[in-house]
């Protein structure tokens, strides 16, 4: 129901769990030129750098698709607050998870595809973020949650 406030911030990081589909994780660089960036779906070389393919990570995709459908699933679950609540707290753990390969595997695929040139990983961009971004408007969809349940018993109470 998109007229509960929880549903608006659960629809808030539906989009930012979106966009790091879309927005680079890292950007790779080459003698410390910025040359590439670290997707969701692994590293990718701009042209200039002479490096003609792309690696591909799973993981992060895999993670950050499993947090997308069960953000979509939770939103469908308004009817059932104390499951939706069982929810909010399954994507705590899986945002988490999503953020700690955010963080520790762009490392590991650079290890890999060592060249003669120095690869070393830059600064953080946008998209890594975004799962952050998701946590709090999880963690304040859980809050309105918890406050219309509590709303519900207080009004079976009266009755």
């Amino acid at each position: 129901m998109l007229q509960r406030i929880q549903t608006v911030f659960l629809l808030l990081a539906v989009v930012a769990i979106s966009l790091t589909f879309i927005l680079p994780l890292r950007t790779i660089l080459f003698d410390g030129v910025p040359k590439g960036y670290y997707t969701n779906y692994g590293i990718t070389f701009l042209e200039t750098t002479g490096a003609a393919f792309k690696t591909i990570s799973g993981f992060v995709y895999i993670a950050a698709a499993a947090v997308l459908l069960v953000l979509l699933f939770t939103i469908s679950q308004f009817k059932r607050r104390k499951f939706q609540l069982l929810l909010c707290k399954l994507l705590f753990v899986l945002l988490i998870i999503q953020i700690a390969l955010n963080i520790f595997l762009p490392g590991l695929d650079v290890q890999k595809i060592k060249l003669a040139k120095e690869i070393t990983l830059g600064n953080y961009e946008a998209g890594f973020f975004m799962p952050t971004i998701a946590i709090v408007c999880v963690f304040i969809a859980q809050w309105r949650i918890k406050k219309d349940e509590e709303l519900v018993k207080s009004a079976d109470r009266l009755r």
